[in-house]
């Protein structure tokens, strides 16, 4: 696969650690468009522009994106919180 010889290769030009070299041999297409959406949102990328690099026909299916992006700012929040309470 593309991805996979794109990983090697990139691994043979970086001072990766061991763990890390595993983890990119075991990253699929699907994983970096997915970092790409969620990224994409994060940064504020309007979700229009996210759908139509992504080439996603529907919108909800780039919802996917921003709710993880809500997610994440939700738990960021609460850590945030909890250890105010401390």
């Amino acid at each position: 696969m593309a991805v996979q010889r794109l990983a090697k290769e990139s691994a043979a030009l970086a001072d990766f650690s061991t763990d890390d070299l595993v983890q990119l041999a075991n990253t699929s297409a699907h994983a970096f468009r997915h970092t790409f959406g969620t990224r994409a949102v994060a940064r504020e990328m309007p979700t229009d522009v996210v759908q139509a690099i992504l080439g996603h026909v529907s919108l909800q299916t780039t919802s996917i994106y921003v709710r993880a992006e809500r997610r994440r700012m939700l738990e960021a929040a609460a850590r945030y919180y909890a250890e105010e309470e401390e």
